[in-house]
């Protein structure tokens, strides 16, 4: 009866060393099987929030950078660089993912292990969030009304309407802008308005 070819999850079989005989000598018989380490491939997705880099030792222990589509072999350990994030954004972790989109254990999120199948490595960042601060004050100095403070997302657009205050004029009727990487103090400065008076006489006769 031939012998059906063994399996090794990620490896390949690629015969018997040395070659099966069709029949049975009458003597024991070794042999070894030959396997041929499978490899697979690595899709590096870089995302807004920052820069991400990946690496690996090939057998002879070199270093090499992963870049998107490399195929790695089976049973690799992989190693995540450290991450350049973003102004305005801090890195959170890295997701690995296997074919059909389950999740691949990387130990205190330094690293993982090639498994037998294709992957996908991908960072996730948080937008940071910034102090927005809006003091509206009289042309000395002093308080014309409460001031405005509001906690924002990075990137985001705000639209803040000064208060209206009887008799002064404000600098900036609406504080408008997109949020930077830092929080922001905005003054906002009330004038008082001036008012001409005319006069005017009626001679009556």
């Amino acid at each position: 009866t031939p012998i059906a070819d063994p399996t090794w999850e990620g490896h390949t079989f690629i015969g018997w060393d040395p070659a099966l005989p069709i029949t049975m000598p009458a003597n024991n018989l070794f042999v070894d099987a030959l396997w041929q380490v499978n490899s697979y491939k690595v899709t590096v997705t870089q995302v807004t929030g920052g820069t991400i880099s990946i690496y690996y030792y090939d057998e002879t222990g070199h270093e090499n950078n992963i870049t998107t589509g490399d195929s790695i072999y089976y049973g690799a350990w992989i190693y995540f660089r450290r991450v350049v994030t973003d102004n305005g954004y801090s890195f959170n972790s890295y997701v690995v993912t296997d074919a059909d989109g389950s999740p691949i254990a990387t130990p205190n999120n330094n690293y993982f292990i090639m498994p037998a199948n294709d992957v996908t490595v991908t960072a996730i960042f948080d937008v940071k969030s910034y102090e927005l601060t809006i003091n509206y004050l009289y042309q000395n100095g002093a308080e014309a009304a409460p001031s405005y403070t509001d906690t924002i997302e990075y990137n985001t657009a705000y639209s803040v309407v000064s208060p209206a205050l009887t008799g002064y004029t404000a600098s900036q009727d609406t504080v408008m802008g997109t949020m930077g990487a830092e929080n922001m103090i905005v003054r906002v400065i009330y004038s008082i308005n001036s008012f001409r008076i005319i006069t005017i006489f009626f001679t009556i006769s």
